[in-house]
């Protein structure tokens, strides 16, 4: 029968101890919370807008909250859309995400500080589940092991993304769940007290309503039955249940949604059928390896260059093999030894919590939830080193309490780096949704704004000026996007009149749709949409690629020149142009 490193270890002979424990408790949530607080002084951006707009129109009404989840590139904005994305539209099943934003809302209305601090709220609440999550795998006697564990977890630099990102709500939220339920799960295993049992299937269900990848909790706790509890005969129908919570949400959500709810494909999402997709997986592997192992900062469109370069990610992959063996040489043991056990439910925690992402793009949000597994992982390898006493310079004594320092230190570091970013660039977005508004003033009915050269980082732009004039009816078109950096830089174009509706665009630096969200978003399904002479039609207008070069090292087609061909004159009082240059947006007018 297998038994648990916590088996044993009452709570009777520690009573005196109860007080230095909580102490070092809040100490632990004090300084997650340190860490984090710059956050609060973020706004929001991107896909912040789309998911409050989704809230907002849903209400407290449940058949709404099924559906209001909705990612469609038509609300992107009016204007013209390469057809790679013509029609982008996905439906998911998360009203508890949605329940939220509207929590949020009655309390702060529409001030970002309030839904910044509610994120961090729900991060330090699965910082302390996984802290006693760690107590109930490692035991009372490696409480302060438990508790470096859960500081690294807490520290970690991709917790940016999830926690100062109003949207990361989508990780946290099921992340909080599939903790809850995980850590009651084996408190049930080790006390026997069916409340907790009862908590854990509570949690699952509540993880299923906030997103769709707490389907995989069920192996998650099927491992932990397997390797670190205690299993007396016949346990195993305590597993049924959960699995059972599972189908009925899968019949329930494809009821609600009209079927299978996937993303068409794109840069976004990835299909087995799509061209090209073993290598693309191959370099999405590789990205996915590093930055778990080592925390490095890999994001997309890293995975797409990789899949592109073979010559590159082939070797990577094979080190990336030869550093799996090593790890399963330092934690395989005694097949009764728990540090074995305990390495092997870290693997597959890692692996099933990745799997619902895996033909999605690179994103370090999605970590979330694996990177508790690796912080368990750590532990074990560190563990095993020490039992080996190799290498010798770091199972020194005064190495061992200096690596741990050193490395929450470290984390701690780059995280802040990322929450500055983030809190950089966040507020450029504001500041260009606030130049719009400036610059329209109070819209009236019927009016269309058009933009050149917009910043990517405020692409949902619509939304946003739809949460800061709410029933007023308007277009909003970007014309382009800005050919330039990402950020709120100054993009280097010519915007010309040619006649009463004709405008000419061209871009005196690097051409459109040149850098990673053009060549490597588009792939290689848009090398015969970009041709000279090429026309598309939008509402109101018709867009012509004038002169198409070929750029970068795969020699993709980007756009030199655009032309705009309107169906009424330029100066039409409804009519806004907004262009965005020398880091602002302004109103351009025409004769």
């Amino acid at each position: 029968m297998a038994e648990t490193v916590a088996a044993g270890d009452g709570d009777e002979g520690n009573q005196r101890h109860k007080p230095g424990r909580r102490r070092k408790f809040y100490l632990l949530l004090a300084i997650v919370a340190a860490a984090h607080c710059s956050s609060l002084f973020g706004d929001f951006i991107l896909d912040d807008y789309w998911n409050l707009r989704n809230a907002f129109e849903a209400g407290w009404s449940w058949p709404r909250l099924e559906r209001g989840f909705l990612m469609d590139v038509d609300r992107l904005h009016d204007g013209w859309k390469l057809p790679a994305y013509a029609g982008f539209q996905v439906r998911y099943f998360r009203p508890l995400f949605l329940a939220s934003l509207l929590s949020d809302r009655a309390l702060w209305g529409l001030r970002a500080a309030g839904y910044h601090l509610t994120n961090a709220v729900l991060h330090l609440v699965v910082v302390a589940l996984f802290y006693g999550l760690l107590i109930e795998l490692l035991g009372e006697p490696r409480r302060a092991m438990a508790w470096f564990g859960a500081l690294l977890y807490g520290v970690m630099h991709f917790h940016a993304a999830t926690v100062g990102w109003l949207s990361g709500r989508t990780e946290l939220l099921p992340g909080l769940t599939m903790m809850a339920a995980l850590w009651a799960y084996l408190r049930f295993a080790r006390t026997g007290v069916w409340i907790y049992y009862v908590l854990s299937l509570v949690a699952v269900a509540g993880g299923l309503l906030a997103k769709e990848n707490a389907v995989v909790l069920p192996l998650i706790l099927g491992a932990a039955w397997m390797w670190v509890v205690p299993r007396p005969r016949r346990s195993g129908w305590l597993l049924a249940p959960y699995a059972t919570l599972v189908v009925f949400y899968l019949l329930y959500r494809s009821h609600v949604l009209g079927g299978v709810s996937l993303p068409p494909q794109s840069f976004y999402y990835h299909p087995p059928s799509e061209p090209g997709f073993a290598w693309w997986a191959m370099g999405k592997a590789v990205c996915v390896f590093y930055a778990l192992l080592f925390q490095l900062p890999l994001n997309w469109p890293l995975e797409l260059v990789l899949g592109h370069m073979p010559v590159v990610s082939v070797p990577l992959l094979a080190i990336a093999g030869a550093i799996t063996f090593w790890l399963f040489r330092v934690v395989r043991g005694k097949r009764e030894d728990i540090w074995r056990r305990l390495g092997w439910f870290a693997a597959a925690w890692i692996v099933a919590a990745m799997a619902p992402t895996a033909p999605l793009l690179l994103a370090p949000l999605y970590f979330y939830f694996s990177l508790a597994g690796v912080c368990l992982l750590y532990l074990v390898i560190w563990q095993r080193l020490a039992e080996r006493g190799r290498p010798r310079w770091l199972c020194r004594p005064g190495w061992r309490k200096a690596v741990p320092v050193i490395l929450a230190g470290f984390s701690l570091l780059l995280l802040e780096v990322g929450n500055f970013l983030l809190i950089h660039i966040s507020r450029a977005s504001r500041r260009v949704v606030d130049q719009v508004a400036a610059e329209v003033g109070e819209p009236a009915e019927g009016v269309r704004l058009y933009v050149v050269d917009l910043p990517v980082i405020a692409a949902h732009m619509k939304a946003a000026l739809e949460l800061r004039w709410p029933g007023r009816p308007f277009e909003f078109h970007f014309l382009t996007l800005s050919p330039g950096r990402a950020a709120a830089g100054s993009a280097v174009s010519r915007l010309e009149q040619v006649d009463d509706r004709t405008l000419r665009l061209t871009a005196l630096g690097r051409p459109y749709y040149s850098q990673p969200f053009g060549i490597l978003a588009l792939d290689d399904r848009m090398r015969d949409a970009f041709g000279a002479g090429r026309m598309w039609p939008a509402r109101g207008y018709r867009v012509e690629l004038a002169q198409v070069e070929p750029v970068g090292h795969w020699r993709f087609e980007a756009v030199r020149q655009f032309l705009f061909h309107f169906d009424d004159p330029l100066a039409s009082p409804e009519k806004y142009f907004l262009r965005f240059s020398n880091g602002r947006l302004e109103r351009v007018l025409f004769r």
